[in-house]
Parts: structure tokens; sequence; C-alpha cells
């Protein structure tokens, strides 16, 4: 997800640095371009007119120059997109990013100068060596700390759009291996001649009672078929069905209830059968387990 960041009434979607942390930034700046300062206390020499006069030209631009280049680097984004042109993007930050504030700069020392009633020809030599080049080291270092963030937002979006892409690739690919199982079986009846299609959502139970396998469907309708329950086995889903023993396959709906019996476990099923439906005490855990999992669906139904 992309991060707001937002500088007075402008917005952008970027890594870009908050307001106040740009204003700690540019008052940094702005010490660091006065340094090293002559050594006297600091509470006295900030009290010197000529501290005060440039500290303040040199924040002014450097507020200035934040503002703008949090402006250009927002049109940027917009322009150049880091994922099509990454290089015209950097090239784009270093060269218009860095021109305008120090022309605009240059323009705001030069009303400074004015106010102060200063004359600027007689101090040339000082504002060329001095004034003009703090203007352009204070552009170069913000387009840098914006740059910086940039590059690093980016590769680490990309990162995660990646990572991410790698997780849907492996989901899908477990989707694809994972085995289907059928809405309907086909069960042949005894006569040889002719198939019954059932909807697996209205099986209640599959069973063998002697000879003859039987289904029974949560409505109590029952028929005999003749496929072995083994083979009807490998066609249901077993999150759904349980072969609970030799004799019968289940489904979660059917189980009304179930009861411990020594290492065993009984269960009673709807549509009621002669006899609780007995499981083994090697599947005694396992069922239980099945039974107590959550709501689930099969085909549109609920199945608890």
């Amino acid at each position: 997800m992309k991060k707001e960041t937002t500088l007075g009434w402008f917005k952008s979607e970027g890594p870009y640095p908050d307001s106040l942390l740009m204003a700690l930034i540019a008052c940094a700046v702005s010490i660091y371009i006065l340094w090293p300062f002559p050594d006297e206390p600091f509470l006295k020499l900030i009290r010197h007119q000529w501290f005060l006069h440039s500290f303040s030209v040199i924040f002014t631009i450097a507020v200035a120059q934040v503002w703008l280049i949090f402006c250009i680097s927002s049109w940027l984004d917009g322009k150049y997109r880091w994922e099509e042109r990454f290089y015209h993007r950097i090239l784009g930050q270093l060269l218009i990013g860095w021109i305008i504030p120090v022309a605009v700069s240059a323009l705001i020392s030069w009303f400074w100068f004015q106010h102060l009633e200063a004359d600027i020809h007689s101090i040339r030599y000082a504002y060329n060596r001095y004034m003009f080049k703090a203007m352009m080291d204070i552009a170069l270092i913000l387009n840098l700390i914006y740059l910086a963030s940039s590059i690093g937002w980016f590769l680490k979006r990309r990162l995660n759009a990646e990572s991410t892409e790698i997780e849907v690739k492996d989901v899908e690919v477990k989707e694809q291996e994972k085995p289907s199982f059928t809405d309907y079986l086909y069960l042949q009846i005894p006569d040889g001649k002719e198939e019954i299609k059932v909807q697996v959502s209205e099986i209640a139970y599959l069973f063998r009672k002697e000879k003859d396998t039987l289904l029974r469907a949560h409505n109590g309708r029952a028929f005999i078929f003749w496929q072995s329950l083994d083979k009807i086995e490998k066609q249901l889903d077993p999150d759904y069905f349980y072969r609970a023993s030799r004799s019968y396959i289940i489904s979660r709906q059917a189980v009304r209830s179930w009861q411990r019996r020594g290492r065993g476990v009984f269960l009673e099923v709807l549509p009621q059968t002669d006899e609780p439906v007995k499981v083994g005490r090697d599947k005694a855990l396992e069922i239980v387990a099945w039974i107590k999992k959550e709501e689930a669906t099969i085909n549109g139904h609920a199945i608890s």
C-alpha cells in the first residue's frame, strides 16, 4: 500500500518525509551551511545580528526549497513512473529538482538583500563564493534525500510485489495440485442397465449391509447400487465425507452426536441407522477432530 504524504496543501503517494521532519532537516541544513561558528558560546552567538540575518535567509531558502522539491517530486512521480522509466525519474529529480529551487532561492536572496538595504554589487564576491554555493548545496542535499527515499521505497515495493506474486503462484500451484472431487455420483443400479445421478450434497451416508451397497440421502430416500465403497470414497471430498469403518462412509452433516465407549467412538447419524455407527480406536481421535471442524459448505449447502 502506498504511503500518502502531505506538505502544505499538496498530497503525494510516496515515501517522502512529512512537513515537520522536513522543517527539521531544513534547520539542520541551515546550521550546517553556517558551520563552523566563531569560538564563542552559542547563546551569545545567536544574538549577533549577522548570525540572525544569515540563518534567517538560509532557513527561508531551505524551507522554500523543501516545498518546491516536494512539489517537483510529486509531479515527477506522475510523469515518470519508477516501474516504467526508472532512469528518467532519477535524471528529472537531479535536473528539474535542482535547477528550479536554486533559481527561486536566488530570487529570494535578492529580495532579502533589498529588504536589508544591502548593495549586492558591493558584496558580489561574498555572494558568489558563499551565498550562491549555499543555495546549490541545500538544493543538492534535499534532492538526494528525496531521491534516496524514493529509490528505497520503490525497491521495497517491488520486492513486496515479487513476494506477493510468488505467494499467489504457490497458492495457484497448490490449488492445481489439490485433487478435484465430483459434485455428482453416477451409480449403477442392480439391473446393470441404468445409472442414477445423485447430488453429493444430498448424501447422508453410504454403507454395506450384508452383500448390498446402499446410499441413504438426508431426506431418508435409499437405494441399492453396485459400486464398491472403496471406489466411491475416491470421488468424495474428505473434508465433508469420512470413511468411518469398512462398512460406512458418512457426511459430517449427517452426524447428530458421538459418544466414547472404551477406546472407540459410536456415532448417531440422521437418518437413523439400525444401530450406532462404530469407529475403531485407531480412528477415534481422527474422527472427533473431523467432526469438530468449523462449518463449511459443499456445493453451496451448509455442512455442520
